[in-house]
């Protein structure tokens, strides 16, 4: 795996004195919502960017420590890059696919034809 870092990304890294970021795999957990067969719970996965060194697999990228968390080192496509919007860093190149649990509002859901 490769990490690359946007040039704008870079300059504000270095603005504020940032030598390490962690990439951490989280997962946001939405309300139960009802839908047509029972209740519905959706999860979202999210990499979050930490400014600080952390646990994971190290790479260096651009004079920037970057440890990459086990969820994110999983789920990358082969390269990871780190970019600036508005004012936030964001992680590009990471597949992250949203699950879903149902509760059935009865025992056997209905057949769908």
């Amino acid at each position: 795996m490769r990490v690359e870092v946007e040039d704008v990304a870079l300059r504000e890294l270095h603005r504020r004195g940032v030598r390490a970021i962690t990439l951490r795999l989280v997962e946001e957990v939405h309300e139960w919502t009802m839908c047509c067969c029972g209740d519905a719970c959706v999860v979202s996965p999210k990499v979050v960017v930490e400014e600080r060194a952390g646990r994971g697999a190290r790479v260096e990228a651009d004079g920037v420590e970057v440890y990459v968390g086990e969820g994110v080192a999983e789920r990358a496509g082969g390269v990871v890059r780190l970019v600036l919007r508005d004012g936030r860093f964001e992680v590009e190149g990471v597949e992250l696919k949203s699950s879903y649990s149902v509760r059935p509002y009865f025992k056997e859901l209905p057949e769908w034809g």
